[in-house]
């Protein structure tokens, strides 16, 4: 089924292997862009680091495809401008669910949907060069737990267990515009320090204990914010802030 969601495409398919696999395959083959992919179900689900996302019935999976012309290093970026949209199309949600407690779902650097110290939901950025017509194509796939978690040794939430009853469908539509929005002020970074604010109302605290595995080992400190280009800040115990541009992090309160 293919449908206009706020000026974007939807294609919603019973199943998929992977929606970002799906919508990074139709956007090289020349469809047109922004397209979004949803699928009830995805048999080969992806996350960071070629690990698997478990994909249930009734959760929302989800991608973006879409061009850009700025370079790799800005499109990095769109990882926290999904966040932001998450966070904004869930309060949206919220507004017309009286007892709804979505005030723990907060982000997690750099792709990390939380309730709490728990995992809500994860973002997966996927670019590839737009061969033979310049610029980037940018896939931008979401996994958020609506009405289940998937069984692993871990933390976990949903949306229901948070008093917001909604569907996956409802999900994507507020999320679509969310995006919408976020994408015009993002505006292929220019627009990144309003999208770094809103991020940090959203994130972590500063001064909140968290540990960073860059590939090294992990590294502890204190969270201290985001740079001008959204690399995460961290304080170690002497007092140096480090500057990392990817990694995995941590909360040391979980």
């Amino acid at each position: 089924m293919k449908q206009a969601v706020n000026s974007f495409r939807l294609h919603h398919l019973p199943e998929t292997p992977s929606t970002n696999s799906d919508a990074m395959a139709r956007a090289i083959a020349g469809e047109a862009l922004p397209l979004w992919v949803m699928a009830d179900q995805q048999t080969a689900g992806k996350g960071r680091s070629g690990r698997a996302w478990q994909s249930a019935p009734g959760n929302l999976h989800t991608s973006l495809a879409l061009k850009v012309a700025c370079e790799h290093n800005r499109a990095t970026q769109l990882a926290l401008v999904a966040g932001v949209a998450v966070i904004e199309a869930v309060r949206a949600l919220a507004t017309g669910h009286s007892g709804s407690n979505i005030s723990k779902v907060r982000l997690k650097w750099p792709n990390d949907v939380m309730a709490g110290d728990a995992k809500l939901g994860g973002i997966l950025i996927e670019t590839t060069t737009d061969l033979g017509r310049g610029g980037l194509i940018c896939v931008i796939g979401f996994g958020i737990n609506v009405i289940s978690t998937p069984r692993i040794d871990r933390k976990l939430a949903h949306l229901h267990e948070l008093g917001l009853v909604v569907t996956a469908g409802a999900l994507q539509h507020a999320l679509a515009v969310a995006m919408s929005e976020a994408l015009e002020v993002w505006n292929e970074g220019a627009g990144f320090g309003l999208i770094r604010s809103r991020w940090l109302a959203a994130g972590l605290a500063e001064g909140d204990a968290i540990s960073v595995n860059a590939g090294s080992g992990p590294a502890g400190g204190l969270f201290a914010g985001l740079d001008d280009g959204g690399a995460l800040l961290m304080r170690d115990p002497s007092g140096q802030v480090l500057r990392f541009t990817f990694g995995d992090v941590t909360l040391q309160s979980a």
